[in-house]
């Protein structure tokens, strides 16, 4: 209609995306300083074992829903109720480090406060592998907000940089709450919509000088905001709130994790074309179209969620 077309018109013209559901990727970001380096901005999904073992995925979707206002979701409007519950008792935070979570009066910032700047994030990955050995351990990934937390790191000075972002998990399909074994450990987020917690934090060794470069490696930690995978054998989602009291910042992510690569799923097309398909697309609807091609109903909650991601074709408020 020439009313979307309009719409269409100003929002392009501000440099947003178009009313029809055009993604705008998420820049990645230069943590160590190496000319060629990056790691994903946003949220992404890895696992981290210690030391420089850190699996990272390098996502098939990482981009702005810009014409997606997060705060008319309803996730948004549940981990708001959420939140206002957060104390620095509830949360159990390692070592006493409340007051890194959560504002120096020892309260969590209002959700509507926080800066949501540019709209609603999309991730769709792969998990990353797991191990082999059975378990009482589900599959499993760490979502990972580095890219988001950090993104000026390279330009300081500092040597290591920690913060305890604020994690809630919404409307999650396919999605398991943590094993029997490991209900209070921090390391899993909470699945019933309340707010956890995750020590995630970057630190440079000392530089070495290479031919005249000075080189300093960064590691990235640590091993929590864990999300378990009830069938691994099919599409998992869920809304991921995070909350960044440092820097007064909020992401809403709708996140999509595949399964490891797997010829035994059969679909209208293969993982390899499923992962071209990904990588090159432009909207959101063909996001929900590939998805629904691979994995057929069993993804079909999911691409839903993803097509309501085209909006309405509204700006958001100046």
């Amino acid at each position: 209609s020439s009313d979307l077309a309009a719409k269409d018109q100003r929002l392009e013209a501000r440099g947003g995306a178009s009313a029809r559901g055009v993604m705008e990727p998420v820049t990645r970001v230069n943590v160590d300083g190496v000319e060629g380096s990056s790691i994903p901005g946003g949220l992404h999904l890895a696992k981290y074992g210690g030391g420089d073992d850190y699996r990272q995925m390098d996502p098939l979707v990482s981009s702005w829903c810009s014409q997606v206002v997060p705060q008319q979701l309803s996730a948004f409007a549940a981990a708001e109720g959420t939140l206002e519950k957060v104390t620095p008792e509830g949360l159990k935070l390692l070592h006493g480090f409340s007051h890194a979570a959560l504002l120096p009066s020892g309260k969590a910032p209002a959700l509507r406060d926080l800066d949501f700047t540019p709209g609603v994030h999309l991730v769709v990955s792969r998990i990353p592998p797991q191990a082999q050995s059975p378990g009482p351990v589900p599959a499993f990934a760490s979502l990972m907000l580095h890219g988001w937390l950090f993104h000026a790191f390279a330009a300081s000075d500092r040597k290591a940089h920690q913060k305890f972002p604020l994690l809630s998990i919404h409307d999650p399909d396919n999605v398991v709450s943590a094993p029997a074994a490991a209900l209070e450990a921090p390391a899993w987020l909470p699945t019933n919509g309340s707010f956890g917690w995750a020590d995630q934090h970057v630190h440079r060794d000392e530089p070495v000088d290479l031919g005249g470069f000075l080189f300093a490696e960064v590691f990235f930690g640590s091993d929590m905001a864990r999300v378990g995978v009830a069938d691994p054998k099919r599409p998992a989602s869920l809304w991921a709130v995070a909350v960044d009291s440092e820097e007064s910042k909020g992401l809403v992510t709708f996140v999509v994790l595949l399964p490891e690569v797997d010829p035994d799923i059969v679909g209208e097309i293969t993982d390899v074309e499923l992962d071209a398909l990904l990588r090159g697309a432009k909207t959101v609807a063909e996001v929900a179209t590939a998805l629904r091609k691979r994995y057929g109903a069993c993804a079909e909650k999911t691409a839903s969620s993803i097509d309501n991601l085209i909006g309405e074709g509204e700006e958001s408020p100046e």
